[in-house]
């Protein structure tokens, strides 16, 4: 925190403190500046010279003390001005070294009633002068040359980079700490004349400092803001979530963009979900049937647009669009919000899965299903959601390859080196062949083994089994010339596998289904002696005229058992696939990962977080598949006469009533 300080032993400017809420202090002196009455004001404080309050500075500190056209202006002088009207006198500023105010030098000389130069409270310099009230977050920025290539504190330091402060202030003391020999500079206007000069490629100085200073163009042209430094009894404090523990440069810089999707999928779509599940749930034997229906189908457009909205965000990190940067703020702002929800990035993302949802759901009731006829309970119903299923799992999984087909279009567009890195292309060819299996050295650049078709991946990418395919290390030196020097591949061997696992997973389910609906296909196709009734378990009939064995029919059932796990897996690996595969961006070609996550985190902190976040998340997993295994086991409940003829409490006729509900999470 930053604050005004005043002399040690002294006592308080009490009329002061009540205007303007700081804890000012003064001392008696027996200076030759007139009697002691004609330099008391009023309240009955004593200054060190007669109808002036004397303050001590250094200049030049902008914003807060600074001669502009003469005069002596900015934050800490206004404050100080309003403190000498309550006092009925006016201000006169001393300037003085900086290095004397840490000592209290001038404060304890009498040549001052107080200072007022931006200082950090520290308890080194507590010892020596008696502090106001802290006024300022004490933040410290660190600078860079653009041309540097410096990203972090941490990166000037590998680099070797001559790093400059002013001198006896916190950016010198921290510089120290972090085991810097910093260049110390005897002004603010030194230290940015230092970074002009080429004297030193960093530097660390109060934050709103850098603001002032990247107001000029030139400077917001030569210099970039690499992070901000948080000092004094600020240090330290962890926000509960994620974006604010680990990721605070991140949301700092694209908050004004990200939040605006989020806040709509917030404020729109989760409300309005949350709102008609609650209806269907407690309306479930008050509602007419119609309307209670119409419920749960509000909550499935509520869940598409909430998914949406989270997927626009998700699609602005790989595609950024409709934004500007603001030099001066140092963070990207949004300039159109249409375009961020309607980029052909989100518009693929978001058919590809909401279509992998669906084949989620298809997979679960048959997963359920067939684990009832496995078992002969609950034949009749288990019956009708096998076919649902496996109807909801072919189509689901049919607009899941062709939406992943456009999505894949889209990616070779925007992000090459992901979809390079996903088939191990190393180089650039014409014809370039899809890998089904690949082993390669990432040192070298290049496969060991290969096993691949040829043509496909030209045509993934461009329809054409000829055209030409750019590849990893292609791909690396185009980044490099456009965003500087750098390794910008992504770590292959899960790029790679994450992309196999993810389509492999999610077409096995497919697969499974396809061949589920031929092998449970409807009565009319089969022939009588295989036909079976409502409440028996239908043969699976491979042929017209022949059914599996009992030993096939039963490997079979367990096998649509698992497919209920495959597209989840084929989900997550997806998910790992399109953010492992833009390192090492998480925005890609605007802000790299290593410059996103927060500066006053340790490796120690992130992993406790880390750990904290995935054991809740493993618990509630627990939970859930118990509550789920529980019902699974249990089925659907066995129905009264009553039961199915409920009436209504909302008007409506019996027959419109539902079904009591079995369960609902």
């Amino acid at each position: 925190m930053t604050t005004l300080l005043g002399r040690r032993r002294a006592r308080a400017l009490a009329a002061a403190t009540a205007a303007a809420g700081l804890a000012l202090v003064a001392g008696c002196t027996s200076s030759g500046n007139g009697s002691s009455a004609s330099r008391t004001a009023a309240g009955g404080v004593e200054l060190v010279k007669a109808g002036q309050l004397t303050t001590c500075t250094h200049l030049p500190y902008p914003p807060f003390q600074s001669e502009i056209n003469g005069k002596v202006q900015g934050f800490d002088v206004s404050m100080v001005d309003l403190v000498a009207k309550e006092l009925g006198v006016k201000q006169q500023i001393l300037d003085t070294p900086f290095e004397n105010f840490k000592t209290g030098a001038f404060l304890n000389s009498g040549e001052c009633d107080l200072a007022a130069a931006g200082m950090t409270i520290t308890a080194e310099r507590k010892k020596n002068v008696d502090f106001s009230d802290p006024y300022f977050d004490a933040t410290q920025a660190l600078l860079v040359d653009k041309n540097s290539g410096i990203t972090s504190l941490a990166d000037a330091k590998a680099k070797g980079a001559e790093l400059g402060a002013q001198a006896q202030t916190t950016g010198e003391d921290y510089a120290r700490k972090q085991g810097f020999d910093p260049v110390s500079f005897e002004s603010s206007d030194a230290v940015l004349n230092g970074l002009r000069t080429g004297q030193v490629k960093a530097v660390i100085i109060d934050y709103p400092v850098v603001q002032g200073w990247l107001k000029d163009k030139a400077n917001a042209d030569a210099f970039r803001l690499a992070g901000n430094i948080m000092m004094g009894v600020v240090t330290g404090i962890v926000q509960e979530f994620q974006f604010g523990m680990n990721w605070s440069d991140y949301s700092r810089f694209v908050g004004d963009i990200f939040g605006a999707p989020l806040a709509f999928e917030a404020l729109i779509a989760f409300f309005f979900e949350s709102t008609f599940i609650g209806l269907w749930i407690f309306g479930w034997d008050k509602l007419p049937k119609k309307i209670h229906l119409a419920c749960i189908w509000m909550v499935s457009i509520g869940t598409i647009l909430s998914a949406y909205f989270i997927l626009a965000a998700n699609s602005w990190m790989q595609h950024p669009v409709g934004y500007k940067i603001d030099k001066v703020k140092g963070r990207a702002e949004l300039t159109d919000f249409w375009a961020v929800l309607t980029q052909n990035t989100a518009l693929a993302q978001a058919f590809h899965t909401l279509s992998a949802c669906f084949l989620t759901g298809g997979a679960f009731m048959v997963g359920i299903a067939a684990f009832h006829l496995f078992r002969k309970k609950h034949i009749s119903v288990m019956k009708t959601s096998l076919r649902l299923g496996l109807i909801t799992v072919v189509i689901g999984g049919l607009l899941t390859a062709v939406s992943g087909d456009t999505l894949g279009k889209v990616m070779f567009k925007q992000q090459p080196m992901k979809m390079a890195a996903a088939e191990a292309l190393w180089d650039g060819q014409n014809s370039a062949p899809f890998s089904i299996f690949a082993y390669g050295d990432v040192s070298k650049g290049h496969n060991t083994v290969e096993l691949s078709v040829p043509g496909v991946l030209s045509f993934l990418a461009d329809d054409d089994f000829n055209s030409y395919v750019p590849g990893i290390n292609d791909t690396n030196k185009a980044e490099q010339q456009k965003y500087g020097a750098g390794d910008y591949r992504p770590i292959i061997p899960v790029t790679f596998w994450a992309f196999r696992w993810m389509i492999g997973f999610g077409m096995a389910s497919f697969a499974i289904g396809l061949a589920g609906l031929w092998l449970t296909r409807k009565k009319f196709m089969l022939p009588q002696h295989l036909r079976v009734g409502e409440d028996e378990v239908p043969n699976l009939v491979l042929f017209r005229d022949k059914a599996l064995s009992p030993k096939l029919g039963r490997l079979y059932w367990l096998v649509a058992m698992w497919t209920l796990g495959f597209p989840l897996i084929a989900n997550s690996w997806g998910w790992i696939f399109t953010e492992m595969g833009r390192q090492p961006w998480v925005v890609y070609g605007v802000l790299q990962t290593r410059d996103a996550v927060s500066p006053g985190v340790s490796q120690t902190e992130i992993l406790i977080s880390m750990i904290t976040f995935t054991a809740l998340y493993a618990v509630l997993a627990v939970v859930e598949v118990k509550l789920l295994v529980k019902y699974v086991k249990a089925g659907p409940p066995e129905l009264t006469e009553a039961d199915l003829n409920p009436p209504t409490k909302i008007g409506g006729e019996a027959r419109d009533a539902d079904k009591p509900m079995a369960f609902s999470y």
